[in-house]
């Protein structure tokens, strides 16, 4: 897994617990002590990375890091399980992700995560 944050205007609130493995669930966590935080987000960008300076404001908050199509892959509250199948084919692939969190009104962008599917 590599962290990355294009200009660094996102807090780096989103993190690796384990590796992405074959056949196993993959560990991240989103930080939500923003005030209010009622949910916090694991997206993929299936467009891959995105490159650096896309600044968004109003409900979406910070710097899009992934590339559409997105997919909002695990809500849940600070602790993200996101489930590797069993897939030959997905060995060495990187899937681009971003954290994020939700207040009322606010999706608020983290960093993003680039990981290789490994074994």
């Amino acid at each position: 897994t590599v962290v990355r944050n294009g200009t660094a205007v996102n807090a780096l609130g989103y993190q690796a617990v384990t590796e992405p493995v074959l056949g196993q669930s993959w560990q991240t966590t989103v930080d939500i002590a923003t005030p209010g935080a009622l949910a916090s987000v694991v997206s993929i960008g299936l467009g891959g990375p995105a490159p650096p300076g896309l600044i968004l404001s109003g409900f979406l908050q910070g710097e899009l890091l992934i590339l559409g199509p997105f997919t909002p892959h695990d809500v849940s509250l600070g602790s993200h399980g996101i489930p590797v199948p069993l897939d030959a084919a997905l060995l060495g692939v990187t899937l681009a992700t971003q954290g994020s969190a939700f207040s009322p009104g606010v999706l608020l962008l983290y960093n993003a995560i680039d990981a290789t599917i490994g074994f």
